[in-house]
């Protein structure tokens, strides 16, 4: 069942789901608890197992968040990431998330250790130097800082319109209007 509940004094939208030890799940960069939904009965075995706890992080799908980007470092993610497993009632827990779900999982995992019993962590962003960081990385960056500068010169609508002209960005007209309205 789908709910809101203020984590760090931001209104974030929650699920939780299963039966068993509990498993936070973060979402990928612009994207939300939906994308993780949508896939949500091929997970019915591990919803026997776990109770999986997935969510919009701060600014992203439902959720609210800070005007000022400087709210979005790993630590303000993280400490929300560790929160809503003590809203769930846990002390300890399962953490995990793709992209940047990943790399939140992996603060808690360094700064709390405490609290995490394991970690998930599917394609983890290009964290530490840019000497350590292969090409796909650095275009990756690229990509990001791209969207940033867009967002910040455009705003985010105009940007994800721009975005849709790029090659890659869907392989479909329909596949491209649900990119859109996913980042939107």
């Amino acid at each position: 069942m789908a709910t809101f509940a203020t984590i760090n004094g931001h209104r974030i939208h929650y699920r939780l789901d299963g039966e068993g030890p509990l498993a936070v799940f973060g979402h990928g960069l612009m994207g939300s608890m939906g994308q993780i939904e949508e896939n949500l009965s091929l997970l019915d075995a591990l919803l026997g197992s776990v109770r999986l706890l997935t969510y919009d992080a701060r600014g992203h799908g439902q959720s609210g968040g800070p005007e000022d980007v400087a709210g979005y470092t790993w630590e303000a993610l993280g400490r929300d990431m560790s929160e809503l497993a003590t809203h769930a009632g846990e002390e300890r827990a399962f953490f995990g998330g793709a992209s940047m779900g990943a790399a939140t999982a992996l603060w808690v995992g360094v700064e709390q250790p405490e609290k995490v019993r394991g970690l998930v962590l599917v394609m983890p962003p290009p964290l530490g130097q840019r000497s350590m960081r292969a090409a796909h990385e650095h275009q990756a960056l690229q990509a990001l800082e791209m969207l940033a500068a867009g967002v910040e010169n455009f705003g985010v609508e105009k940007t994800v319109e721009l975005a849709r002209m790029f090659p890659g960005f869907a392989t479909s007209p329909e596949e491209a209007d649900k990119r859109a309205a996913a980042i939107l």
